[in-house]
């Protein structure tokens, strides 16, 4: 999948807070992010719509059978290039470019409406892709209204306001618009979000109406903090690809003593453990995140291993199971509300395993590190992993001024 581009406005808001979160990854840049299945799944919703909004391209070019993510997007990761595009991500990619298609009409009752799709904004020093563009001028060719459109397929909600990506995007465009066509904005600037407020949900429009000077501020607080390396701990470090080496994160995990001595703390001491408690909880996530995607780039972590993660017991096909259980079981309890009990339960209900078994099956849905004690056989063979590793900065030390 494209890399973003190390100052993009998709990292804005983490930026901002946390100037330095850019220098100290590039200490890890030999060490590829582990790709993402949610992450990649939205970045082929997104060219499902894209092609839909800028191309024409209609639902039953992704309904044919045989249709995949590696289709719809040549630079998908490897491993997720085989999986099938599904009813659920073509309904939201029609959805948004029905969403769209109307924006686009409400606002050309206004003036002449020019939309962008993926428009490209920024130069070399700061620059991205937005969903959507509407820019609308009026008959003098004077900008009267800027409306930037962003599609969010995750299931954390995102608004509008004060959005940062957003704001970036708006105010980069307004630069191109002056130094291409020489245009100034002073008219009112919307941003939008198109999301589904939980999943499964239908996409609803969230926007709000902003300033031109006030997108413009945000821009030149992101310049300055491209200045900076200053490092901050916050709700930004969950996406952060360095958390793992941060020395910030270092400093709140340095509060954490063994159990015998936590009556040691202060008052003080414990409200500043219970502030930072959050952010150590994420930095044990990331501590386990960041082992094991070294050790799928092939390096050894030594009394650990890397083996596959199996689901727990799954009917093949739930409603020919339910069928098949219904006729030589009558009188059973199968169901739980809506759908069928689990394999699991059933197993121990109708003592009935051989034929649960035939029924359901387990699948592998990933990796996970183990130790080397763990029966499971591991999936990868490994080089070693030295504290002074193959390329020589992987590894050491990273200091960074706060």
């Amino acid at each position: 999948m494209t890399a973003h581009h190390e100052y993009s406005p998709s990292k804005g808001e983490r930026i901002i807070a946390c100037p330095g979160s850019i220098p100290l990854s590039r200490t890890m840049e030999d060490v590829a992010p582990t790709p993402s299945e949610p992450a990649a799944r939205g970045t082929v919703i997104h060219a499902m719509g894209a092609n839909m909004c800028r191309d024409g391209v209609n639902t039953n070019d992704y309904n044919k059978k045989g249709c995949t993510w590696g289709q719809v997007c040549p630079e998908i990761e490897e491993q997720f290039a085989s999986k099938p595009v599904t009813q659920d991500m073509i309904g939201i990619a029609t959805q948004y470019h029905s969403k769209v298609v109307v924006m686009q009409w409400a606002l050309a009752k206004k003036g002449g409406v020019q939309r962008d799709v993926e428009k490209k904004v920024g130069h070399k020093d700061v620059f991205g892709r937005a969903d959507v563009i509407f820019t609308v001028k009026d008959n003098d060719d004077q900008v009267t209204e800027l409306v930037v459109v962003d599609l969010k397929t995750g299931i954390i909600p995102v608004s509008p306001e004060n959005n940062t990506q957003l704001s970036l995007y708006a105010a980069l465009h307004m630069e191109d618009l002056q130094a291409d066509m020489g245009l100034e904005v002073h008219c009112p600037v919307t941003l939008v979000v198109i999301q589904s407020p939980e999943d499964g949900a239908p996409l609803e429009v969230n926007r709000c109406t902003t300033s031109p000077s006030d997108v413009k501020r945000t821009l030149a607080r992101f310049r300055a903090a491209m200045e900076s390396d200053r490092l901050a701990m916050g709700d930004h470090c969950q996406y952060c690809p360095a958390r793992s080496i941060c020395p910030e994160q270092r400093k709140a995990m340095g509060l954490v003593r063994p159990v015998g001595d936590m009556d040691g703390y202060t008052p003080d001491q414990w409200a500043q453990l219970l502030d930072n408690l959050p952010q150590i909880r994420k930095t044990l996530k990331s501590i386990e995140d960041r082992a094991k995607a070294l050790v799928e780039e092939g390096y050894e972590v030594p009394g650990y291993k890397l083996v596959e993660k199996v689901s727990n017991l799954q009917w093949h096909d739930e409603a020919e199971a339910r069928s098949f259980l219904a006729k030589r079981y009558p009188g059973k309890k199968l169901l739980n509300p809506g759908s069928l009990r689990t394999p699991t339960q059933l197993s121990k209900e109708l003592k009935a395993g051989q034929i649960i078994d035939q029924l359901s099956g387990r699948q592998v849905t990933g990796t996970v590190l183990v130790p080397e004690s763990d029966k499971r056989e591991p999936v990868l063979s490994h080089h070693t992993l030295m504290d002074d590793g193959p390329t020589g900065t992987l590894f050491t030390s990273t200091s960074t001024s706060t």
